[in-house]
């Protein structure tokens, strides 16, 4: 221990201690510009505390490691002054890392911070001026669970190039709070990654009273559920890279302006929320089964194309507003307020448009120069309030594919129906003469479906068949069909979406199982590939992930089967899903009771006793890399199975597909659809 002094100075060498604590108190300043360690081969390392009650810190290196054992914790305060450090160490690779703290009444700035090991440490930064980390990496992850890191401040925080890294391999992640309470938060150098293994990812929490800029973000889970995220700022949101998790939401509470092409992603479960404006001349894809967006799209400044694979949402009475460059390309909306979607220079797609409402319908305005493409739009009053008026404009031809029965017993592609009365529905297209809108044919250009906007009324609505080479007015002009010459044709999109519109697996076919998922995962976002050692004697793994700047991340997880290969825990990994799933959407628990493949089984011999009938039961479980099918027989233990082809995109397209087919009752186009979904099962 060295006792408390003015100033404490060590200008080079190491002050080394073997597996005893270190405690080293300044009335003033601390300037130690050689290292500091407290460690040992075998058993635990020793504690370091470093306190400066009236000056600086400033130190080269900190180090509590240890080759078998647990590391050390070590704290560093500076109540009246700054603390610098070059590096801080305290993992083990056989044992479990400790816990970091700094605590300092002005700023803080730091190199590599490192609590990892078996189980990690937490890192906690406290400062009451700005935090500094963009010269080093913040490591807590885990070979079994990963240790949280918190970061405070009044100032800016800037974090460095690779960003927080505090995975659980074969256990849970630990989680991410950044605070800044009135300044800015900066992490687009590098990337926060909680994702997990065989656990639960971790929760992602940024706040500033200023702005928050963002590069990539990963909380997923390969076998569990992902990691909360959740972006809050007073000012704006920039994001520059993909945002990931699964079975877990995804918020942005901020004005968000796309500082490049960029990818959301919620598989499984979860909603993608935007609580205020986007913005940006760039690429937005959306894969989630639910997209909110609570303010204008695009208003400011046109996205370059967006692209939604799930239902969009909104909570804003204004309805849903989008307007981008080029292309809009979604799934369902649902928007009672009305939909605005504007192209300025190409095509919209989209799949079912809803606006109705229990009071007056919402409108509907679609505008491209280019192809517009609806399954069906449904602007309806559905009690004593007006249809919505829908209003499409495109230079090209414009097709609704798809029809539903509306409040009138119509077989309708479009309906404004209303009690007190319907909404007007204007249609330009550019046959120009030459290519005729088609009621009852959306080939190349009409409705699939009748065209209403009121009750059983011939003057109310079009029927199939009706063909319109010129414009066509009918109802005192509140049905039109407008015929204008057609657009030139459209130069090509200098930054066009990816041709496919599945998102790709996280992780390499390659990788064997999900500890080696993970790893390659790390590796994608680090931009390095892993080295992956397995140890066939025992089965436990050693990962590696040599970066650019000479370090090399290092980290040893003990090997445990992913939870979908054990056929004994498989029946309870899933039901206990899907009564999460349950949960979540009610609102409350459903049972205590655990659903195992010893109970199912007692129940179906039950049945078989009872009726003579042999029966079993099928789990089907939709995973990224393929449809996990899982019988459970009443003898013997479950049978497990993948269908690749039946990925998660795929399969959401094929059922939303099912679902419009069924809505036709005078068709069999079902039946393609149905056999697929038959054959997979």
């Amino acid at each position: 221990m060295i006792p408390p002094t003015t100033n404490v100075s060590l200008t080079s060498g190491v002050l080394l201690g073997t597996s005893g604590d270190i405690n080293i108190m300044a009335a003033g300043s601390l300037n130690l510009l050689g290292s500091i360690g407290s460690g040992t081969v075998n058993g635990s390392g020793g504690n370091i505390n470093i306190t400066a009650n009236q000056g600086d810190i400033n130190i080269a290196n900190l180090g509590a490691v240890n080759g078998d054992g647990s590391s050390g914790a070590i704290t560093v305060n500076a109540p009246k002054g700054n603390i610098t450090i070059g590096e801080i160490l305290s993992a083990s690779l056989q044992g479990n890392g400790n816990n970091i703290s700094l605590n300092a009444r002005g700023d803080i700035i730091t190199g590599n911070i490192n609590s990892s090991g078996l189980t990690a440490g937490t890192i906690t930064i406290t400062s009451g001026g700005i935090i500094n980390t963009t010269e080093g990496t913040l490591n807590a992850a885990g070979g079994k669970n990963g240790g949280d890191i918190t970061l405070f401040a009044p100032g800016n925080i800037d974090t460095g190039t690779i960003t927080v890294f505090l995975s659980g391999f074969s256990g849970d992640s630990g989680d991410i709070n950044i605070t800044s309470t009135t300044g800015n938060i900066n992490t687009s150098t590098g990337a926060l990654i909680t994702a997990s293994a065989l656990g639960i990812g971790g929760n992602i929490n940024l706040k500033a009273a200023g702005s928050i800029t963002t590069g990539q973000i990963n909380a997923f889970s390969f076998t569990s559920q992902g990691g909360q995220i959740d972006l809050l700022a007073n000012t704006n949101i920039t994001t520059l890279g993909d945002i990931d998790t699964n079975q877990n939401n995804i918020t942005l509470a901020a004005p968000v302006t796309l500082g490049g092409n960029v990818t959301f992603t919620t598989s499984g479960a979860g909603n993608i929320t935007f609580n205020k404006t986007v913005n940006g001349t760039y690429n937005l894809i959306l894969n989630t089964p639910t997209a909110q967006f609570n303010d204008i799209v695009g208003g400011s400044i046109p996205l370059n194309n967006l692209q939604v694979q799930g239902h969009t949402t909104t909570t804003n009475p204004a309805g849903i507003n989008i307007a981008t460059l080029n292309n809009i390309i979604t799934d369902n909306i649902t928007s009672p307020g009305g939909i605005t979607l504007t192209s300025h220079n190409r095509a919209i797609a989209t799949a079912m448009l809803n606006t109705s409402a229990w009071g007056n319908g919402g409108k509907v305005n679609l505008e491209a120069p280019g192809h517009i493409t609806v399954s069906q739009i449904n602007a309806q009053s559905l009690s004593s309030g007006k249809g919505g008026d829908v209003n499409i404009t495109t230079g090209n031809f414009f097709q609704a594919t798809d029809t539903f029965n509306d409040q009138n017993g119509l077989n309708a592609s479009i309906s404004t129906a209303g009690v007190t009365d319907g909404g007007s529905i204007i249609i330009r297209h550019g046959g120009g003469g030459i290519t005729p809108f088609i009621v009852g044919n959306a080939e190349p250009n009409g409705t699939r479906g009748t065209i209403t906007r009121g009750n059983q009324a011939t003057i109310q609505s079009i029927a199939p068949t009706q063909e319109y080479l010129y414009t066509h007015k009918q109802d005192s002009d509140r049905l039109q069909i407008i015929s204008v010459p057609s657009q030139p044709p459209i130069p090509p999109d200098p930054n066009p979406l990816p041709p496919s519109s599945t998102i790709p697996n996280p992780a390499p076919v390659s990788a064997s199982n999900a500890l080696e998922s993970l790893a390659y995962l790390v590796g994608d976002i680090l931009g390095v590939k892993p080295q992956i050692n397995l140890d066939p004697r025992t089965g436990d793994y050693t990962f590696s992930w040599p970066l650019p700047n000479q370090q090399i991340l290092l980290l040893n997880a003990p090997y445990v089967q992913e939870p979908l290969q054990q056929p004994t825990d498989i029946v309870a990994f899933i039901d206990q899903l899907f009564e999460e799933q349950f949960e979540n959407y009610l609102g409350g628990d459903i049972t205590n009771k655990k659903v195992t493949a010893a109970n199912l089984r007692d129940t179906l011999k039950t049945i078989e006793t009872q009726t003579g009938q042999r029966t079993v039961v099928i789990y089907a479980l939709s995973r990224a890399d393929g449809l996990q099918l899982v019988l459970v027989p009443p003898e013997g233990p479950p049978i497990p199975k993948t269908i690749p082809a039946a990925n998660s995109p795929t399969l959401r397209r094929e059922l939303q597909h099912f679902y419009h087919a069924l809505n036709d009752y005078t068709s069999d186009s079902y039946l393609p659809i149905a056999q697929q979904l038959y054959q997979w099962l």
